[in-house]
């Protein structure tokens, strides 16, 4: 890493031929990589700190203050973008939103002409070099003028801001925290070697940022007791995030359904969808479709058995189409929330989930679900079929997550929030 015409450097050299899954290098030649970030905020001061950029108010919304909206990568459309954009439409609709780097078709679906933080260098393929960077990165930029809404799981809460910052917390750091062991062993090189090597400043650098923070909210349980643990922030309330439903639907028969499903972003080892694809070979007579796309999609698609489809990312109605007709989604990963949860229950669909994380806050046992106890392929193909034979009320399973978990109610929440820290 080196400082270079006022900005910085990062270049790596790993060992190795790109794979045509991975951004990263393995085996075999030496190579490069070299990514130049500007450390001043002179190219992008219109993003965070022009006076211009926040005309609008939110005052006509609710909201005695005008606030900026910040996401961490938006480089696929996946939970934390759903919530992102349900935050820019419902909560603070007026307001500028940042994202610090993406895909602009993605970002365009987060809000009405969102700005980009970091340059077009920082790219899906090579982001992922610069993770014990970006606390200097993004922490030393020029202050956000006036309130900072940061829905955050990475690094956009460590933006600073001249006024109050609340903290839409999908979870802490997980590279640096919670999850650090799984990612130090079974990742790429990269996320390794900062997990590994940088894991101490990471997990010093996070902590320093949230203690700029003056309301963190929490997704769930889970993500609560993870701030209390990690950020030392007790008064931390719960609200769950938003799910975009249809119209009100008639919800499909048993007789109607077929096959199971899994949604999400493909990114291993945290969402285990290898796991299901083992317990997949025990489950010949089923089907199981995959819908979502990732870093790890080619890999684990070429290791499938027939009965597994891969549908990649589809439109939302189709999607619904996907959730009415399944009998079962398959949710393996230790999840902090797990929007696809509430998606397949707002559907009438029932759920098979890993007893831990957020699914514990939203799956009642042999009512809305079932869940399998350890993370191997026998047991969860084994609650696969318990759920399959099961009789269960697609109905009331629809209605109770319709009332619980719809826009509205996540909008009235958050502008409380809002309201209550800019005024304490």
């Amino acid at each position: 890493m080196d400082l270079v015409d006022g900005g910085l450097e990062v270049q790596i050299n790993e060992p190795g031929t790109p794979s045509n899954n991975s951004p990263f290098f393995k085996s075999g030649r030496t190579s490069r990589c070299q990514i130049r970030i500007g450390m001043t905020d002179a190219p992008h001061q219109t993003l965070a700190t022009s006076p211009a950029a926040h005309a609008p108010n939110n005052r006509a919304h609710g909201l005695s203050q005008k606030w900026t909206l910040a996401h961490d990568f938006a480089f696929v459309f996946g939970g934390a973008e759903l919530v992102t954009a349900a935050l820019a439409e419902h909560v603070v609709p007026s307001s500028e939103m940042i994202y610090l780097a993406g895909d602009g078709q993605v970002a365009d679906q987060l809000a009405q002409d969102p700005k980009r933080i970091l340059p077009a260098s920082v790219t899906e393929k090579n982001f992922r070099y610069l993770l014990p960077w970006y606390p200097s990165i993004v922490g030393r930029r020029s202050p956000v003028e006036g309130n900072l809404l940061a829905s955050s799981y990475s690094f956009c809460h460590h933006l600073q801001c001249t006024g109050t910052k609340v903290v839409y917390c999908h979870a802490p750091l997980r590279q640096a925290w919670n999850n650090a062991e799984i990612y130090a062993d079974n990742t790429s090189v990269v996320e390794s070697m900062a997990t590994g090597a940088f894991g101490k400043f990471l997990r010093k650098r996070d902590l320093e940022a949230s203690k700029s923070v003056k309301t963190f909210v929490a997704t769930s349980r889970a993500v609560k007791r993870r701030i209390e643990k990690f950020y030392g922030r007790y008064d931390v309330p719960i609200i769950a995030p938003p799910v975009r439903m249809p119209s009100p639907i008639a919800t499909a028969t048993q007789s109607q359904r077929s096959g199971i499903l899994w949604v999400g972003r493909i990114t291993e080892p945290y969402k285990r969808l290898t796991l299901l694809i083992e317990a997949m070979n025990m489950l010949p007579e089923l089907h199981l479709t995959v819908v979502g796309d990732g870093r790890d999609a080619p890999r684990i698609r070429s290791k499938s058995p027939s009965n597994v489809t891969f549908a990649g990312w589809v439109e939302r109605e189709t999607l619904h189409q996907y959730y009415s007709s399944a009998e079962a989604l398959i949710f393996p990963s230790e999840d902090d929330f797990g929007i696809s949860v509430i998606e397949s229950l707002a559907m009438g669909t029932p759920v098979v989930a890993f007893r831990a994380g957020g699914a514990l806050d939203n799956i009642v046992e042999g009512v809305n679900g079932l869940f399998f106890n350890n993370p191997n392929a026998r047991e969860l193909a084994s609650s696969i079929r318990a759920a399959i034979g099961a009789d269960w009320n697609y109905a009331g399973i629809h209605r109770s997550s319709r009332e619980k978990f719809g826009e509205a109610h996540f909008a009235e929440q958050m502008k409380e929030i809002l309201e209550k820290s800019v005024n304490e």
